[in-house]
């Protein structure tokens, strides 16, 4: 076989193997979220989801049903937890902001702008958060705290992964027979080439930074 076609074959092949394990993730994803009753499944699978991309960043392979059901269990109460938390936060702010927005006092205008602030913050948070959490082993609130001051450190980066995940939404809604095969992993993915480029140039500074 002539070398340009070998490696146009051999081209095929790893991408038909991608897509065969991106469909795969995105199946288990369902699969489990259905398992943990959608409300308590969701967040665990994500995290086993977005584990598994990340190790296929680093270079690494693994069997993915069971690497996917390790981390789903091991994380199951933790990562339910930490979206709990964050869920009671986003209430406050959304409180505050709804009730500061109808005032007509100064200081309710002052409250409104701060929480504006602490929205954007929280934002950033949330788009940071699952790969914050799969890729460190932190206290509960730790992830919370790292993942605010990674996004924000890298804004461009964070506002990347939250418009390849709106590009991705867009698509779904025009094309909506395609969320059981390519969706939430789709957006997985995005989301961690992005983070993984953060967390490598967060290890450059504070590389940098002991080294000085």
């Amino acid at each position: 076989m002539p070398s340009h076609l070998q490696g146009f074959t051999g081209a095929f092949s790893r991408f038909s193997d991608w897509v065969l394990k991106m469909v795969c993730i995105n199946l288990l994803w369902i699969l489990f979220s259905l398992l943990g009753g959608i409300l308590f499944g969701v967040f665990p699978s994500t995290v086993a989801m977005c584990a598994v991309v990340r190790k296929w960043f680093m270079g690494e392979e693994v069997k993915i049903f069971r690497f996917f059901w390790e981390n789903y269990k091991t994380n199951f109460i933790s990562s339910n937890m930490l979206m709990g938390t964050l869920f009671i936060l986003g209430i406050f702010i959304y409180w505050n902001l709804y009730y500061s927005f109808y005032g007509t006092h100064l200081l309710y205008q002052l409250v409104f702008f701060f929480f504006c602030i602490i929205a954007v913050i929280y934002t950033f948070t949330l788009i940071m958060i699952f790969p914050v959490f799969v890729h460190y082993q932190l206290p509960l609130l730790h992830y919370i705290k790292n993942a605010m001051i990674l996004s924000l450190s890298y804004p461009i980066r964070t506002i990347f992964m939250a418009l390849g995940g709106f590009v991705i939404y867009l698509v779904l809604l025009f094309i909506p027979g395609l969320i059981p095969f390519f969706s939430v992993n789709l957006i997985a993915f995005i989301s961690m080439l992005y983070a993984m480029s953060i967390f490598r140039k967060a290890d450059e500074w504070q590389s940098a930074r002991v080294g000085s």
